[in-house]
């Protein structure tokens, strides 16, 4: 299922007028994730899925609503609007592609490898698996890696592929290098954590 999330301004961005990037007071693209993912579990069966195998995948500025979506767990970021709110908002994967803003990087005196404080590591996080091209110009490589790193350090299931080729905004169209195995990376992980058959 594709989900069409309200962009622009809804997550982190950078604002060329302020020069300088901006977390919103409303994160509306991480609520239109929370509300999504409770809406699928709760119709699980009216649409033929298993409502323990729902997971989230984003990429690039969606690569950061897939992290939010797995690490924002305590509680909604939106008060409740009915019974679709009580059922669980945690994915049970996520799978962040190239994932912008989750480093410090726009704050100078935090330094550009520290984890953003809007990513909240706790136990319940789902197996994470993170995908990154090492030539990526837009959202650096290390975005991912610091990610990682914080999963692992925190004890919790976190994979990281990286490729050598394929820059940014890769997607599924073939290049030609080694990124263009990721898709069944992803399939390979998926059947590893039990997701897939």
């Amino acid at each position: 299922m594709l989900v069409k999330y309200r962009v622009p301004y809804s997550g982190c961005y950078y604002d060329p007028k302020l020069r300088k990037h901006v977390t919103p007071k409303v994160p509306m693209a991480l609520q239109d994730a929370q509300r999504t993912i409770s809406i699928v579990r709760a119709q699980a069966q009216e649409l033929h899925i298993d409502p323990n195998k729902i997971g989230v995948m984003g990429f690039s500025a969606g690569g950061n609503v897939a992290v939010l979506a797995s690490t924002h767990l305590a509680k909604r970021s939106y008060a409740p609007i009915d019974s679709i709110d009580r059922v669980s908002l945690r994915p049970d994967f996520a799978i962040p592609v190239y994932p912008g803003h989750t480093t410090m990087h726009h704050q100078k005196n935090n330094g550009s490898r520290a984890l953003n404080t809007d990513i909240v590591i706790s136990p319940d996080i789902p197996p994470t698996l993170l995908v990154h091209a090492q030539d990526d110009p837009v959202d650096p490589v290390h975005y991912s890696q610091v990610y990682a790193a914080a999963l692992k350090k925190a004890h919790l299931n976190a994979t990281l592929k990286i490729y050598e080729r394929g820059g940014h905004a890769f997607g599924v169209r073939k290049q030609g290098t080694d990124v263009d195995g990721w898709t069944k990376d992803v399939l390979i992980w998926l059947k590893q954590i039990k997701m897939l058959p």
